[in-house]
């Protein structure tokens, strides 16, 4: 952890594990009782090894992990990982975003979370009928593409799963699949390029956040 990430979260969390002094000791500081709390987080080490380290009985740091983990808990509820799922078209223009899904929820889920999906089960995209490709007679729906996180769809293409043998048919749809698809990366490349606070968590509450991401995406090429 980088030195600007401790003074942050000592700055969040140092008046709820902050003691005063007694007549008889002075109080551990809080960015010491931060700093055990995170050498155990991170390297599980015990506490007679925490003891030796940092000089601090066994009964002590384990009063003092258990109070900075619920500090923790308490102060960091309000900045959970969120998702920014989106749709985008081959000219890199935004058609659809949503932001606030839970980061721990996958991507086929946060799409079936989404008033996008909603509306494609409803059919109230304005997706064309099928038609068919150039020099063929069967009719093929129009689709999104993909990658192998979402669920197959009428509309929805996606890779076939695994590795494919060399040469075969399988393999070179995926490869080709790739290539459209990296539209979408690229996309996401050049939002965090031009906004580069991006690049790095919005400590934020959850509906802060989705205001200032949604506005990136607004005003992307107007910048």
């Amino acid at each position: 952890m980088i030195n600007s990430d401790f003074e942050m979260l000592l700055n969040l969390i140092g008046p709820k594990i902050a003691k005063s002094d007694s007549h008889f000791r002075k109080a551990i500081p809080a960015n010491e009782r931060l700093l055990v709390t995170l050498r155990y987080l991170a390297s599980g080490d015990s506490f007679h090894s925490l003891a030796y380290l940092f000089k601090f009985s066994k009964q002590i740091i384990s009063n003092i992990i258990p109070q900075v983990c619920e500090a923790l808990i308490e102060v960091l509820s309000d900045y959970i990982q969120s998702v920014l799922f989106a749709l985008v078209d081959a000219d890199y223009n935004f058609l659809f975003a949503d932001v606030g899904c839970q980061g721990r929820i996958s991507d086929g889920g946060v799409l079936k979370n989404s008033i996008l999906y909603e509306k494609l089960e409803n059919c109230e995209l304005g997706i064309p009928n099928p038609q068919p490709l150039p020099g063929r007679n069967r009719p093929v729906p129009y689709v999104f593409v993909a990658d192998g996180a979402f669920g197959l769809h009428d509309n929805i293409m996606k890779p076939y799963p695994g590795v494919q043998e060399k040469g075969s048919e399988k393999r070179v749809f995926n490869y080709r699949l790739s290539r459209a698809r990296r539209v979408v990366e690229n996309v996401f490349g050049i939002l965090s390029a031009k906004f580069r606070v991006l690049r790095k968590p919005l400590l934020l509450q959850p509906d802060k956040a989705e205001k200032i991401v949604l506005a990136y995406i607004h005003t992307k090429w107007s910048i």
